[in-house]
């Protein structure tokens, strides 16, 4: 099935007091996010902070119909990242495993790596700036069964001041000044949508609601048996993401500052259902202007922010 998106990295960036740092790739200007923010002439510059994490996809299966290629993960993220893929052909129920070619794209390189599995077999392969992966069957007559297992290594950064934060930001601006940590948020749901005639037919699952950067990790299969429409929405993307999700299919999406999920069922009689898994990796900034603002209030009150204080 397709998908259609044009986000990732901005070619131009323009944001006021920022001189971005960027390497030319073949197909796109990456930025690393180590952004120099100069706020004045006699500033110092000042680099952000940046991290490393790791998500990981464990044992996810999809079948193949005969002769079909299906798009499998896509990463519209801009940092460096180490990507590990465990690449598997096993059986499908009592059937017999088929030969399975997968593709995968880099970020800086026109050509893919192209790796076939025979039958009941698995490949190992680590790759630097990992985009997507594609799997087909390579069998016209039979379906065929993958598995994947996936660590993805990445960097982020947080410290960004960039005067086009306020445009993303579902609040104030936000002037980041202290200390910056990273921590991983993770989720493993069942999520139902109703069907048109019940007045369902798209449904947010997931809205973020908060300031600071991340990365997101999407794990999305679908039990139903009709196709199910996927929108990702980023603070920095525009169009949002779209997919169709399969009958008994799976996509994976990791994307940068994620803003929403939402599913289309378009069938109109009964629940589309489908099994989200994934993981949110943020920056929280603990001594920015706005946070110790809310704290100082705290402290004064002895109690909830949204009291005045006596």
């Amino acid at each position: 099935m397709s998908s259609s998106f044009n986000c990732g990295c901005k070619e131009n960036c323009s944001c006021g007091c920022c001189t971005p740092l960027k390497f030319k790739a073949r197909d796109v200007c990456h930025i690393l996010q180590e952004t120099q923010c100069i706020p004045g002439p006699q500033a110092p510059q000042v680099l952000n902070k940046c991290f490393v994490d790791t998500h990981e996809i464990s044992n996810k299966r999809m079948i193949l119909s005969p002769s079909v290629t299906e798009p499998i993960f896509e990463d519209t993220t801009c940092n460096h990242n180490k990507t590990l893929l465990v690449l598997s052909s096993i059986q499908v129920n009592i059937g017999v495993a088929q030969p399975i070619s997968f593709t995968i794209r880099l970020r800086g390189s026109e050509i893919p790596l192209i790796v076939v599995v025979s039958a009941d077999n698995t490949r190992l392969v680590q790759v630097e700036d990992f985009k997507s992966l594609a799997a087909s069957n390579l069998s016209g007559d039979n379906d065929a069964e993958l598995e994947i297992t996936i660590q993805k290594t990445f960097c982020i950064c947080c410290d960004t001041d960039c005067a086009d934060t306020e445009k993303y930001s579902s609040f104030s601006r936000l002037q980041q000044k202290g200390e910056s940590f990273i921590a991983t948020h993770t989720f493993d749901e069942i999520v139902k949508v109703p069907p048109i005639l019940a007045g369902g037919a798209t449904e947010i699952v997931f809205e973020d609601f908060t300031k600071n950067h991340n990365k997101t990790l999407l794990v999305l299969q679908n039990s139903n048996f009709r196709d199910v429409s996927i929108t990702i929405q980023t603070r920095t993307c525009n169009p949002p993401i779209t997919a169709d999700l399969p009958r008994g299919g799976l996509r994976i999406f990791q994307v940068e500052n994620f803003k929403s999920l939402s599913l289309t069922n378009p069938i109109n009689f009964a629940d589309a259902v489908l099994f989200i898994t994934g993981e949110k990796t943020f920056c929280i900034n603990c001594n920015s202007e706005d946070n110790q603002k809310l704290e100082s209030c705290c402290n004064a009150c002895e109690g909830c922010c949204n009291r005045k204080c006596r």
